[in-house]
């Protein structure tokens, strides 16, 4: 069985390689019949012809040879995402049977059971040793269930890029990834300086503040009023061929919409936050537009990948809720080619508000809504006559980095705000402690 660190380091990897599986498939089948159908169509179906003299009568004109070398770039063009998209294949069938395996041998580790008091007071020794060792492995059981809970939200991310996957027969996802003109001005942007970035960033927050309730009804967050962790591959519903991951939070606390507005304003100034791959920072703020960074640092594909994101998020007040939006750009470096060809792009929105009272107690709503997107630039890529680890790096950007980089981490994010929620009450408690008359002062304020 492979160790703890090796699970983790494959966690990522797990979802991309998942990809093609679904709750009934056989993934060497399921792998095998893609593969040999997009090898099948990206056959050439027309023999060469030989070339007409030159002094023929039947010669090309220029305007038939322009045609022509039209014809032969969009065919070169079509061959190109087809081996692109049999390169993506051939990778996750390489990776599926391992990591499937990896994934069942967790779910089978037993459970420890309790162990007897000792005999006498001569085993002490030994029960101090089966002690340390049973704390262990209960540890080992608690992270072991952590990386369970995690490849399984994968799975279900993977398993949604399958679905656009099937539906592109003569494409590959990378092609929805590739230089459109809005993606050169992010690249633009995302190797920008640091004031450069936060205020072009900051001049798209009144656009997406306008597009709060939208989203909320579109992701279904709008009627939802229950605690929720979700995560999900979708496509931009003005444009199918721009991919993204969706990552929704709901969370209920048990406090006042004023209380949990403080603490979460609390929580976006700190300067500095752990998360589970890295740091957040506050780096800045002007009246209600915040500064941030990210730096993350996370081991992919026996690799280490680092992503530096900037990013701008505005408060908006209103009566009964505050809205936070933002919008950000990150990019990676790696020693893996690939990985530093990549940006990553995330915008999104949090609303806080009050809730209807439960058996008498103040409720606030908090949910989140996050769309983050990987962009590549053909301009730097090997991928045109690209090898199929080339191509496969690439698609692996779509899993491993986007998941690693933003939906780890929000745990992190909403257990601060807990935190400082909790730190308050127990102020609030010693406070009135402290200032309640002590029983001998009450018994003499009575006489």
């Amino acid at each position: 069985m492979a160790s703890a660190d090796e699970l983790f380091a494959a966690d990522d990897a797990l979802a991309l390689a998942s990809l093609l599986l679904s709750d009934d498939d056989d993934p060497a089948s399921l792998v095998d019949g893609l593969l040999d159908g997009l090898v099948d169509d990206a056959a050439p179906q027309h023999a060469p012809q030989a070339a007409p003299a030159a002094d023929s009568p039947s010669a090309p004109c220029p305007r038939g040879r322009a045609a022509s070398a039209s014809a032969s770039a969009q065919r070169r063009s079509t061959s190109t995402s087809r081996q692109r998209q049999k390169d993506e294949l051939a990778y996750l069938r390489a990776q599926v049977t391992e990591l499937e395996q990896q994934l069942n041998a967790l779910k089978h580790v037993p459970v420890s059971g309790s162990t007897a008091a000792p005999a006498s007071a001569a085993a002490s020794a030994w029960e101090r040793i089966a002690r340390n060792q049973m704390n262990a492995k209960q540890k080992a059981e608690a992270e072991n269930i952590k990386l369970r809970e995690m490849l399984e939200g994968q799975l279900k991310i993977a398993r949604g890029l399958e679905k656009l996957l099937r539906k592109r027969p003569c494409g590959s996802i990378l092609d929805d990834c590739i230089d459109s003109d809005a993606r050169k001005r992010r690249r633009a942007l995302s190797l920008s300086d640091d004031d450069t970035v936060f205020v072009q960033l900051e001049t798209t927050l009144d656009d997406w503040y306008a597009q709060a309730d939208d989203a909320l009804r579109e992701c279904g967050l709008a009627g939802q009023t229950a605690d929720l962790q979700d995560a999900r591959v979708r496509t931009d519903p003005q444009d199918d061929h721009v991919v993204f991951l969706e990552v929704l939070a709901s969370k209920v606390f048990p406090f006042e919409l004023e209380r949990v507005c403080a603490a979460t304003l609390e929580c976006c100034r700190r300067p500095v936050i752990q998360l589970a791959t890295g740091v957040y920072s506050m780096v800045g703020q002007s009246e209600n537009v915040i500064r941030i960074q990210f730096d993350l640092e996370f081991p992919v594909r026996r690799s280490t990948v680092k992503v530096h994101i900037r990013g701008a998020m505005k408060r908006y007040v209103e009566k009964d809720r505050e809205v936070y939006v933002w919008d950000s750009v990150g990019r990676m470096t790696s020693s893996l080619p690939a990985f530093s060809k990549c940006q990553l792009s995330d915008h999104g929105w949090t609303v806080l508000r009050r809730m209807p009272s439960q058996n008498g107690m103040p409720t606030t709503l908090v949910q989140s809504c996050s769309r983050s997107c990987p962009e590549l630039f053909q301009s730097d890529s090997p991928l045109l006559g690209a090898k199929a680890t080339a191509a496969s790096d690439h698609i692996g950007v779509l899993t491993d980095v986007m998941m690693a980089s933003y939906h780890k981490n929000y745990q992190a994010l909403y257990q601060t705000t807990e935190d400082i929620l909790m730190s308050g009450l127990l102020q609030d408690a010693a406070y009135r402690e402290d200032c309640s008359p002590s029983p001998s002062e009450s018994e003499q304020s009575r006489e």
